[in-house]
């Protein structure tokens, strides 16, 4: 019975962690930074979606953002912890990072420390206030 019930919590967790994990997986690929370098007139192609997206995120990968639309907008990356206590400082408050997108631009930003964006899930949320013209890529430095 005991081995019965170990088989049964086992197969329940096998169901449950690919339905959680699914939520907040990386849903736009990152692409290893070749030491040739990176065309990015050319890049990025994947398009964002309207709401959060998220990037794999090990600490050192890049975000490349192209604003396509002759109007700004605003990348969003979100925080997954709210504060930090620091020796001698006390807590620390932190909010999310905005990242400009000029009207027809490329951006690079990171690399994102994962103590402070990466979700349990290895990934960067990052919503973008208008999706419809914005294109981005995930760069993996070596």
């Amino acid at each position: 019975m005991k081995n019965l019930k170990k088989y049964f919590a086992t197969a329940a967790l096998g169901i449950l962690v690919p339905v959680l994990a699914h939520a907040q997986a990386a849903n736009i690929s990152a692409t290893d930074l070749p030491i040739t370098g990176y065309n990015v007139t050319g890049s990025p192609t994947s398009v964002i979606v309207s709401g959060t997206n998220y990037y794999p995120n090990d600490g050192k990968t890049l975000l490349v953002f192209k604003n396509n639309s002759g109007s700004a907008a605003t990348a969003t990356v979100t925080n997954q912890v709210s504060s930090v206590d620091v020796p001698g400082m006390g807590t620390i408050t932190l909010s999310n990072n905005t990242i400009a997108l000029p009207a027809n631009s490329i951006v690079i930003a990171g690399p994102f420390p994962k103590n402070r964006w990466d979700t349990s899930y290895g990934t960067l949320a990052v919503s973008v206030s208008t999706p419809a013209v914005v294109s981005s890529s995930a760069l993996k430095v070596k």
